[in-house]
């Protein structure tokens, strides 16, 4: 069934400024065509039928733009969502917000099937270098707290030059604190929002410009960088990821795609500024118009088997195709199989 795997951006909130993310501009003001939504329990209740949600078996709530975890009603949220499905719930957070009492509740709320994956990369010195507006203090408090309340939590790393010396370190207090698991996480995100490849990211910071530079270490960079080639992007093979776990995912905003994959060209200074921004905005045209696409005004059924997927898949194959499907799946070149690659360390 599409849909097994179901990834639900709850917000496009966030207390973080992470310069590679799409919500802001370089780790600087968030972009001002992004909108600032939330799911609510009820809109919940009202789009994802009780049928539906039995049947799936894998939740991820992530999102493109924002933080589940800043989301006010999450809990409420979780406690739903184990009381309809089966599916086991990974949450991925920069775990920086709330109260040590919120993580601690949201620990009792998930099952042993559960996680909290917190994106932590680096340490005290180093963190917030990426994870711009993360308290080092209050996340090591959270995370204490929700361990201690008996959460499975993973500790998600991204290396990049500034804190690749730290991962030794990093595992050693993951392990001393009572994480489940510690990731290793290569960055796709150095081959930018308009598939070009860079050998930095600028931040904006408030009284200076600063850069974020790959690991030096050429096992911590991600293959799809190393082999990067985008003159193949018209004509390679598409081997979808999302189609081959029965993904889809569905933003704070409504609009269902495939992936988060998509979800990313709707907003943000490198998506608005590449060359296919129109062209993604054909393709809704050609299912329909944007409500077609968008499960404010239409149905979860009608949008994943009706024209908007169908016209998407059709367009792998006819002038419509998107750089961004080639860019994450295609086949062999480096990046598709790559997207969902961890390093993993015990």
């Amino acid at each position: 069934m599409r849909g097994e795997f179901l990834e639900l951006e709850l917000t496009t909130n966030c207390n973080a400024a992470c310069p590679q993310c799409s919500r802001n501009f370089y780790g600087g003001p968030r972009w001002p065509t992004l909108p600032i939504a939330s799911m609510t329990l009820s809109w919940l209740k009202e789009k994802l039928s009780i049928d539906f949600m039995s049947k799936v078996k894998v939740i991820r709530l992530c999102g493109t733009y924002g933080d589940p975890c800043v989301h006010p009603d999450l809990i409420d949220i979780v406690d739903w969502l184990k009381s309809v499905t089966a599916a086991g719930i990974t949450i991925n957070t920069n775990g920086g917000m709330r109260k040590t009492s919120f993580w601690q509740q949201l620990a009792q709320s998930l099952g042993p099937n559960d996680k909290v994956v917190f994106g932590i990369d680096g340490l005290e010195d180093t963190n917030h270098l990426y994870r711009r507006g993360v308290s080092w203090k209050r996340l090591m408090e959270n995370v204490k707290a929700f361990n201690t309340a008996g959460g499975t939590s993973v500790w998600q790393f991204l290396p990049f030059e500034h804190n690749e010396h730290q991962i030794d370190t990093a595992k050693q207090i993951a392990k001393d604190l009572g994480f489940s698991d510690f990731l290793l996480k290569r960055t796709t995100r150095f081959v930018d929002k308009k598939h070009e490849r860079v050998a930095r990211t600028t931040v904006i910071d408030t009284n200076r410009i600063y850069f974020i530079s790959p690991p030096t270490k050429k096992e911590l960079i991600n293959p799809g960088y190393i082999n990067f080639d985008k003159s193949s992007y018209a004509t390679i093979p598409i081997d979808c990821i999302a189609n081959q776990f029965n993904m889809i995912y569905i933003g704070a905003d409504g609009y269902v795609f495939h992936c988060g994959f998509l979800s990313d060209r709707l907003y943000g200074y490198e998506a608005e500024q590449h060359h296919e921004f129109e062209k993604f905005k054909k393709l809704m045209d050609l299912a329909g118009g944007p409500e077609k696409a968008n499960l404010n005004f239409t149905s979860l059924d009608e949008i994943i088997n009706g024209a908007w997927f169908k016209v998407i898949e059709d367009s792998w194959h006819n002038e419509n195709r998107l750089e961004r499907c080639a860019h994450q799946c295609g086949k062999h070149n480096g990046l598709g199989e790559s997207t969902f690659t961890y390093i993993k360390e015990k």
